[in-house]
């Protein structure tokens, strides 16, 4: 896995909330995301078995999660774990759910917190394709993914608080 071909593409925030609407979404008012994107070249998986076992590989993988009629199972990529028995039950419980979206994330970085933390959340598509459609990026981790601001904005600047700035992009077929 390279997140790093991962891209997020600055918008503006209107177009932005016409991506979210594609998915149903509602943005709240986030007032630590500086840069709303668009992803281009979100990760995509055939198998949930493939995502997990390359998620598992990533030198920066945190924490798995998937949803369970409506309960969050996790588990931490940082402790001892039975690598097989993870595949198994995270990929029986990702096909189980009949909502197919915002069901299964893979978190990245070495925080604590989901805002210290890269955050993908993935939609199953009809054809069975898994793509990370939703990435939330910490500005200090956006060395991980490919970051393109338009040419007429502000540039993000480190400072004060900037551990606690972030860039959300959201992908749309």
């Amino acid at each position: 896995m390279d997140l790093t071909k991962i891209v997020l593409e600055q918008v503006e925030f209107p177009d932005f909330e016409n991506f979210l609407s594609y998915w149903h979404k509602d943005e709240q008012d986030d007032i630590d995301c500086v840069f709303y994107s668009r992803i281009k070249n979100p990760l995509m998986y055939e198998t949930y078995e493939y995502a997990i076992e390359d998620f598992f590989n990533h030198p920066v993988a945190n924490q798995l999660s998937v949803n369970e009629k409506g309960r969050w199972k996790r588990v931490n990529a940082r402790y001892d774990y039975n690598l097989e028995k993870v595949v198994e039950d995270f990929s029986e419980t990702a096909r189980a759910d009949a909502y197919k979206q915002n069901f299964f994330e893979m978190k990245f970085g070495y925080g604590m917190h989901s805002y210290d933390l890269l955050v993908v959340s993935f939609v199953e598509l009809h054809n069975k394709v898994i793509v990370g459609h939703d990435v939330r990026v910490p500005m200090n981790m956006s060395s991980y993914l490919s970051i393109k601001q338009q040419k007429n904005s502000e540039e993000i600047q480190s400072g004060e608080r900037f551990e606690y700035k972030r860039a959300h992009g959201i992908w749309v077929p």
